[in-house]
Protein backbone atom coordinates (compact mmCIF):
# COMPACT_ATOMS: atom_id res chain seq x y z
CA UNK A 1 0.00 0.00 0.00
CA UNK A 2 1.42 3.46 -1.05
CA UNK A 3 1.20 6.48 0.98
CA UNK A 4 1.37 9.96 -0.92
CA UNK A 5 2.86 12.43 0.99
CA UNK A 6 2.01 16.45 0.72
CA UNK A 7 4.61 18.79 0.64
CA UNK A 8 3.83 21.09 3.66
CA UNK A 9 5.37 24.18 1.51
CA UNK A 10 3.01 23.95 -1.43
CA UNK A 11 1.27 26.69 -2.57
CA UNK A 12 -2.34 25.02 -1.77
CA UNK A 13 -1.13 23.89 1.26
CA UNK A 14 -0.04 27.43 2.20
CA UNK A 15 -3.58 29.01 1.14
CA UNK A 16 -5.76 25.94 3.10
CA UNK A 17 -3.33 27.15 6.15
CA UNK A 18 -4.09 31.05 5.52
CA UNK A 19 -7.62 30.67 4.93
CA UNK A 20 -7.98 28.35 7.97
CA UNK A 21 -6.16 30.90 9.78
CA UNK A 22 -9.01 33.42 9.00
CA UNK A 23 -11.93 32.20 9.29
CA UNK A 24 -10.67 31.11 12.90
CA UNK A 25 -9.93 34.42 13.67
CA UNK A 26 -13.30 36.10 12.22
CA UNK A 27 -14.60 33.17 14.56
CA UNK A 28 -12.86 34.34 17.88
CA UNK A 29 -13.79 38.54 16.74
CA UNK A 30 -17.46 37.34 16.19
CA UNK A 31 -17.91 35.61 19.53
CA UNK A 32 -15.77 38.85 21.96
CA UNK A 33 -18.53 41.00 19.78
CA UNK A 34 -21.47 38.66 20.73
CA UNK A 35 -20.23 38.18 24.06
CA UNK A 36 -19.66 41.66 24.88
CA UNK A 37 -23.26 42.45 23.36
CA UNK A 38 -25.00 39.78 25.27
CA UNK A 39 -22.90 40.99 28.52
CA UNK A 40 -24.17 44.75 27.88
CA UNK A 41 -28.14 43.46 27.56
CA UNK A 42 -30.22 43.95 30.52
CA UNK A 43 -32.30 40.63 29.19
CA UNK A 44 -35.75 42.46 29.21
CA UNK A 45 -37.37 39.36 27.57
CA UNK A 46 -36.77 34.88 27.73
CA UNK A 47 -38.55 32.05 25.81
CA UNK A 48 -37.62 28.53 27.09
CA UNK A 49 -36.18 26.95 24.27
CA UNK A 50 -34.37 23.53 23.06
CA UNK A 51 -30.78 24.12 22.82
CA UNK A 52 -28.17 21.97 21.82
CA UNK A 53 -25.77 20.55 24.22
CA UNK A 54 -22.52 18.72 24.22
CA UNK A 55 -20.94 16.94 21.42
CA UNK A 56 -23.28 14.19 21.53
CA UNK A 57 -26.36 16.17 19.35
CA UNK A 58 -28.58 15.71 22.69
CA UNK A 59 -30.73 18.91 23.45
CA UNK A 60 -31.71 20.33 26.97
CA UNK A 61 -34.21 23.17 27.99
CA UNK A 62 -32.68 26.62 28.43
CA UNK A 63 -34.21 30.19 29.41
CA UNK A 64 -33.09 32.33 26.04
CA UNK A 65 -32.95 35.88 25.81
CA UNK A 66 -35.45 36.96 23.03
CA UNK A 67 -32.73 40.11 22.56
CA UNK A 68 -29.39 38.76 22.47
CA UNK A 69 -29.92 35.09 22.69
CA UNK A 70 -27.56 34.46 25.47
CA UNK A 71 -28.59 30.97 27.34
CA UNK A 72 -29.47 32.46 30.91
CA UNK A 73 -30.29 29.20 32.38
CA UNK A 74 -32.89 26.04 32.86
CA UNK A 75 -36.34 26.98 33.49
CA UNK A 76 -38.26 26.42 36.62
CA UNK A 77 -40.68 22.72 36.44
CA UNK A 78 -43.74 25.26 35.69
CA UNK A 79 -41.87 27.04 32.16
CA UNK A 80 -40.62 23.21 31.16
CA UNK A 81 -45.01 22.35 31.49
CA UNK A 82 -46.12 25.77 29.67
CA UNK A 83 -43.63 25.09 27.01
CA UNK A 84 -44.49 20.94 26.77
CA UNK A 85 -48.40 21.89 26.45
CA UNK A 86 -47.53 24.97 23.63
Amino acid sequence: MEVSEIDPESSQSQDISRSTKKIVDEIKNLEKELEEIQSSCVHPKYSVKNCPQGLDNSFTLKRVCDECQLEMGYPTQEEVNKWMNS
